[in-house]
């Protein structure tokens, strides 16, 4: 699609309806994601985000009707893992590579719409390790697992650049296993992100607290997302205070930000 006329808006809803619903008849949970650029791009439109994601085609096709050019967003299954390697934060293939001491990162590959080299790398998730993301972070790239988040999929058009992302067709097989040297760099060792954060994670807390306190429409739907975002890169107790008055400062009450951040977490699996 790069490089060609782009679709019309009905050729592009159908399309995008379309492949939400091959997507959901091959059981891949699907839900829908904002299309506009901004703060809230690429964000889920459903009330409890990636956690209604669905493979009923009734509702996906409620969904498109209701948002006709929204993103495909897909709750990642609990078995797989995702590297969102991300080239604005300093994330590169060969970067990557070398840290994993491996020549290549045979993966199904899907290239992200932004046009600048970003990708997702698709595994299967290892079993019997702790995961931390604090030394992928440092190699630009974020770690996404089953069960904890979602990635946006083909032929959704990024919202910056109106770009379509693509399955890379040379790309490796879709049960591709992480290479160890991948692993060795997400498994959790003593001390590390689990309790404190680096610069580039700081940055990245600064960006959830400023989008939880910019909102007052939808807050407690953004608060839920924001601890999300804090449980799943493993920030600490710290991180959970700032993010609860940044709610609060929208005038969220007290005791209802609390309860919407602890169930966040429950949802996740962690705990205060």
């Amino acid at each position: 699609m790069i490089g060609t006329a782009p679709p019309t808006a009905e050729r592009y809803r159908l399309d995008m309806m379309r492949a939400a619903l091959s997507y959901a008849k091959d059981g891949w949970p699907i839900h829908p994601c904002d299309w506009r650029p901004g703060i809230r791009a690429k964000a889920p439109l459903t009330k409890h985000g990636h956690l209604r994601a669905s493979t009923d085609p009734q509702q996906i096709a409620d969904w498109w009707i209701r948002w006709p050019h929204a993103l495909i967003g897909w709750a990642i299954p609990e078995h797989r893992a995702v590297i969102d390697m991300d080239p604005r934060s300093g994330g590169s293939w060969d970067r990557i590579s070398e840290a994993c001491k491996v020549q290549a990162l045979w993966a199904k590959i899907v290239w992200s719409g932004r046009g600048d080299g970003g990708m997702h790398f698709h595994y299967k998730k290892p079993q019997g390790i702790k995961f931390s993301g604090t030394r992928l972070r440092k190699l630009g790239a974020d770690l996404k697992l089953g069960g904890r988040g979602y990635v946006i999929l083909p032929p959704s058009l990024h919202p910056d650049t109106g770009l379509p992302y693509l399955w890379d067709p040379t790309s490796g097989p879709w049960e591709a296993e992480m290479p160890q040297g991948l692993i060795d760099i997400i498994t959790c060792e003593p001390g590390d992100y689990r309790y404190s954060f680096g610069l580039q994670s700081q940055r990245a807390l600064e960006g959830i607290l400023k989008r939880v306190a910019a909102e007052a429409n939808t807050r407690n739907n953004v608060l839920h997302w924001g601890a999300m975002r804090l449980v799943e890169g493993g920030y600490n107790r710290h991180a959970f205070n700032a993010l609860f008055n940044a709610a609060v400062s929208t005038g969220l009450p007290r005791g209802e930000a609390e309860k919407t951040i602890r169930s966040a977490m429950k949802t996740l699996g962690d705990a205060l």
